[in-house]
């Protein structure tokens, strides 16, 4: 048998990226063009994806990566020369970093967008825990009042772990 048949999961786009730890939009734009064919299984929404396959291609970018930086970490591409295959060269490498920080942005929210976002939301909840009181009395507004209280305490770690601190 040339090619036994792999003992991983064959997984769906999702988790093929999850896997080997790049986002939806890395997956497809720098993994997905480089699978062979046997990595492949499916088509339109019912592709699936070769697990090892998947590794192995991402291994070999990441080798063919280090190897045409310096010793430094820097491309030597980037900083001399012209040529228009250079300039080419750029330009795609310019191209890679804006979706690599697209993709950080996505995943970096402002504070004050956040908090203002949820101002009407915690203002229709105060107006609910007052019609609580007039209607219930005093210990069903608190019980209310303690989940808000809640929750405003867990936005506030949400917020401070993952939001970026505001522009000021």
């Amino acid at each position: 048998m040339k090619n036994p048949p792999s003992v991983w999961p064959w997984v769906r786009r999702p988790e093929a990226a999850q896997a080997i730890g790049i986002s939806l939009v890395g997956f497809d734009s720098y993994v997905r063009p480089h699978l062979p064919p046997e990595g492949i299984r499916g088509a339109g929404h019912d592709i699936l994806f070769d697990v090892p396959t998947l590794v192995k291609v991402r291994i070999e970018q990441k080798t063919r990566e280090a190897r045409t930086r310096g010793p430094d970490g820097e491309d030597p591409l980037l900083a001399s020369g012209d040529s228009p295959a250079l300039e080419k060269y750029r330009e795609m490498r310019a191209g890679q970093e804006e979706i690599k920080l697209g993709e950080m942005r996505k995943q970096v929210f402002r504070r004050q967008w956040f908090v203002q976002s949820l101002r009407p939301a915690l203002t229709a909840m105060k107006s609910a825990g007052d019609r609580l009181a007039k209607l219930f009395g005093n210990p069903a507004a608190e019980i209310f009042n303690d989940a808000v209280d809640g929750l405003n305490k867990s936005l506030e770690t949400v917020i401070e772990q993952v939001g970026e601190p505001d522009a000021d």
